[in-house]
């Protein structure tokens, strides 16, 4: 009898001790499952404040819902956002560190990036083409009936001039000779010149074209440069507008740019869907009147591309304009450096 009690109570503790031994097993691969998840779980990532700019126009236009998720405490990264009215206030900004992320034309980032050894790259395209020439009339059918006509643009040294000018000479046009090309400090004097007659046509992107039509219903798009653009070009798009990190930035804190960079796919694609809503941000913020934002939105082009395909396309976009003018990319083309993508 005492025997079999004895191997009784060794039997119990063999018992307990394996109940023991799989209970603290468990809690082992709980706690090992906890720290998967949370790795991969947006909500464990850690993010530091990024101090961000826009410009206003349809660049800024993806990031307005953001903008309001950021002010309603909403966001996953703390943001710190700047409305600028010209792009060289970002890029001033963003050498002194005083930005992390940015919107800006294509062609100024890789100006950006050849001439301040590399200091910002491109993680995102925001925009592509947007620029139509508007006409109060209707004498212009094709690129051909543009000889003899005087053409206002903004954008000297950005993408608008190196567009219109490859458009006129892929036609045989020599500016000075057979058209005429003032350039105007901004969209919103090039429009005004077009409504009060004191040019044949103006090249406009949007939502000037709309802010136009809005004002005189005589004003239409006499040429779509975009699917100019694409038609001489294999396809291939005119990539406005991207977003910019730097660099320093970047590689400190690739986790933020990746959290930055899926809040941002999201606020992108609330704007092509919620017009409405979108448009009161764009007045809201101050990025532009509501009333044209509401019809332009839609027309903006407003995209969000990274990875691969944001490098193939700027690649072909730079290289074009590089061919046209090697000071629009900054004297040369950007090497591989110049792209972030996620690992």
């Amino acid at each position: 009898m005492e025997q079999k009690m004895k191997k009784s109570i060794k039997l119990l503790s063999l018992f307990l001790s394996l109940v023991l031994l799989f209970a603290l097993a468990g809690c082992n691969t709980v706690t090992g499952g906890d720290e998967t998840s949370g790795s991969e779980g947006a909500s464990a990532v850690q993010t530091v404040p990024v101090n961000a700019a826009v410009l206003k126009g349809p660049t800024a236009i993806g990031m307005v819902h953001l903008m309001e998720q950021n002010e309603n405490k909403k966001s996953e990264v703390e943001y710190s956002f700047t409305v600028a009215t010209a792009a060289d206030q970002i890029t001033t900004a963003l050498l002194k560190g005083e930005l992390d992320i940015a919107c800006l034309p294509t062609n100024a980032a890789a100006t950006l990036y050849a001439k301040n050894n590399g200091k910002i790259q491109l993680c995102a395209i925001n925009t592509l083409g947007v620029l139509y020439l508007m006409e109060k009339g209707e004498t212009v059918k094709s690129a051909a009936d543009l000889k003899g006509k005087t053409i206002v643009s903004a954008g000297k040294g950005s993408t608008p001039q190196f567009v219109l000018e490859h458009l006129l000479t892929s036609v045989g046009l020599t500016i000075g000779k057979d058209v005429t090309v003032i350039y105007a400090s901004e969209h919103t004097e090039a429009m005004t010149k077009l409504l009060g007659d004191q040019c044949d046509l103006a090249l406009l992107p949007q939502p000037f074209v709309t802010a136009a039509q809005n004002k005189n219903d005589q004003v239409r798009i006499a040429l779509d440069c975009n699917q100019l653009w694409k038609d001489s070009h294999n396809g291939n798009e005119l990539v406005m507008g991207s977003v910019v990190v730097r660099a320093e930035f970047a590689k400190e804190h690739p986790e933020t740019v990746e959290a930055f960079l899926e809040e941002y796919a999201k606020s992108t694609a609330f704007a092509n869907e919620q017009v409405a809503e979108t448009a009161g941000l764009c007045g809201k913020y101050e990025i532009m009147e509501e009333a044209v934002a509401a019809k332009a939105i839609p027309k903006c082009a407003i995209t969000f591309i990274v990875g691969d395909s944001m490098k193939t396309m700027t690649d072909e976009f730079l290289k074009v304009l590089y061919g046209i003018n090697p000071a629009s990319v900054g004297g040369k083309l950007p090497d591989e450096n110049f792209y972030w993508i996620a690992e």
